[in-house]
């Protein structure tokens, strides 16, 4: 609990994720687990406790003691917010796996929910949005001039289509636009908008031989054209909001997982696509003038992004090196779904914990290999995750919408933290299984991971600490002693000058933990938000300080 102090006084603010609620029964003066709690030793590289046959008998375990370190530096640091949140073009038809994932939560089909998006970004603040995703590539905007295959009726539809996208084309109008950027500019939310990197290209006939998917589809020829599709007209409407003083584009991208063979509605090679930016650089810079933004959170012409693809790992730098050569991005922007897809979330959730924690927790060897590639490639472009979510496809059922998706997730932005990723994109605002909000009739329902956005989102601010939880019985304080599966993570403050941060994440499933603060903040006042699991870590629950969170707008109490 929270102390009183007075103004000049430093104070940790300390946020701890658990599996169960009885790993959280912490003394409010020592940081200690209650010992009185019943729990468990699993090792744990067996099943999670629910779903061991028959379950272990149950008793009395001591908790281990651990330590925090937190070495009094910065590290590294990111944009504010770092934290973004998205929604996509998926309408109803979308199936993933056998099941509709996406109903009414299209960008479309939201606009009948606009005062709850509008609750849910606020109560988020300060985060940014995300408008993009696969069929971003189809969506043509009402202006004239719009050539084949982008001249259809305005407004319509997607319509179910046989190629890697399953559906082709929609067109909306530009008053869409006008709705997204009032509600950003609202709630002070800066927007980040993905283009149609299709405009001015046509479809060919026959199988694309640049593909490397058994579903491949036509290619695409030609380049991209401001006027085709009318980009160039939703960018005026942008710039004009700018001049007003209403405007809230913070960043633009041009296409959506286009890169190379694995490419999704298009199969673009570096250069094609790094000419696209460039020409999409001139019309920015044509419309918004010379001033440049220093912030996502500034003023100024927007970023442009790109080329947001996620490739093999054998692909990665090479793709991205070429492009970043070439296409005169503000920043390489990667989507990374390094749990693998929703399709296998039966057995994914019976080793969800053996993958996440133990000799995989902190994120696995995937992650670093992915990021240090695409640092690699980047040279001294600053990098941003444009899209995460998890599991793709949608996410996984009863994994990435549950409790234990907050070990991935939080722990994800922790490390990105780490490696100087500026900004952090969670797929998706409302939508799929990994979506932080469900859709239930005209209210947004929030799930566990909307609640650890909007604490990290809160408290923890740009500049990043090293902070590590250690084991206490190796003294020598440069050996290295991890404790596998808990996790620390520290901030300055985000508005509090002087203060600390910290997302402590106790991912043993039955071993309660005592941590040892560093000696310089054992004596701070601090205050503390300990979310947990009602019972179940797989049900779309959560507890803060023992209270439920059940909307969106739900105070975030210490």
């Amino acid at each position: 609990m929270g102390r009183g102090r007075s103004v000049a006084t430093p104070r940790m603010v300390i946020a701890v994720v658990a599996t169960l609620i009885t790993c959280l029964a912490l003394l409010a003066t020592q940081l200690e687990f209650d010992h009185r709690d019943p729990h468990e030793t699993i090792h744990h590289n067996r099943p999670h406790p629910r779903h061991a046959t028959p379950p272990p008998p149950r008793r009395r375990v001591k908790g281990e003691n651990v330590k925090l370190t937190i070495q009094n530096k910065v590290v590294a640091t990111t944009d504010a917010p770092y934290v973004c949140v998205s929604l996509d073009w998926w309408p109803n038809a979308k199936i993933d796996w056998s099941h509709h994932t996406w109903n009414a939560s299209s960008v479309v089909a939201l606009q009948e929910v606009q005062s709850e998006l509008r609750r849910a970004l606020s109560s988020l603040n300060p985060v940014a949005l995300r408008v993009g995703g696969t069929l971003q590539d189809l969506v043509a905007y009402d202006a004239e001039g719009r050539a084949s295959p982008f001249d259809m009726d305005c407004p319509s539809s997607f319509r179910p289509f046989e190629d890697r996208a399953a559906f082709d084309g929609a067109c909306v109008t530009l008053d869409l636009y006008d709705a997204l950027e009032s509600l950003a500019f609202d709630t002070n939310t800066p927007l980040v908008f993905g283009l149609s990197g299709l405009h001015g290209r046509t479809r060919e006939s026959g199988r694309c031989p640049k593909c490397d998917s058994k579903n491949c589809d036509r290619c695409w020829t030609g380049r991209w054209s401001a006027s085709s599709g009318g980009a160039r007209s939703l960018l005026r409407r942008a710039a004009s909001s700018a001049k007003r003083g209403r405007g809230a584009l913070a960043a633009v991208s041009l296409g959506n997982e286009l890169c190379g063979q694995g490419g999704i509605a298009a199969h673009l090679a570096p250069s094609e696509l790094a000419a696209d930016f460039r020409r999409l650089r001139a019309e920015i810079d044509a419309l918004f003038g010379d001033e440049k933004r220093t912030s996502i959170s500034s003023t100024g012409r927007p970023y442009i992004i790109g080329p947001d693809c996620q490739l093999p790992l054998e692909r990665a730098y090479d793709y991205y090196s070429a492009f970043n050569k070439e296409a005169n991005v503000d920043a390489l922007a990667f989507h990374l779904y390094w749990l693998g897809a929703g399709k296998l979330w039966k057995p994914f959730k019976r080793k969800l914990f053996d993958k996440v924690q133990g000799a995989a927790w902190p994120l696995g060897r995937g992650f670093y290999a992915f990021v240090n590639a695409y640092a690699k490639a980047a040279r001294h472009t600053p990098l941003w995750i444009s899209e995460s979510g998890g599991m793709y496809g949608s996410g996984g059922i009863n994994v990435t919408s549950s409790f234990a998706s907050a070990f991935w997730y939080l722990d994800e932005l922790g490390e990105a933290a780490k490696k100087s990723i500026q900004v952090h994109c969670r797929q998706a605002l409302v939508g799929g299984h990994y979506g932080l909000t469900r859709r239930l009739g005209d209210t947004l329902v929030p799930r566990p991971d909307f609640f650890a956005t909007k604490l990290w989102a809160s408290v923890m601010g740009p500049k990043v600490l090293s902070a590590q939880i250690r084991d206490p019985s190796i003294e020598d304080n440069y050996a290295p002693a991890p404790v596998a599966d808990c996790r620390a993570y520290a901030h300055c403050h985000r508005t509090q000058t002087g203060d600390v941060s910290i997302i402590v994440l106790n991912g043993a499933s039955r071993v309660a933990r005592r941590v040892a603060l560093p000696d310089e903040f054992a004596s701070l006042s601090r205050l503390e938000y300990h979310m947990t699991a009602p019972s179940d870590v797989f049900d779309d629950q959560v507890l803060l300080n023992g209270i439920r969170l059940d909307a969106v707008d739900a105070e975030l109490a210490p």
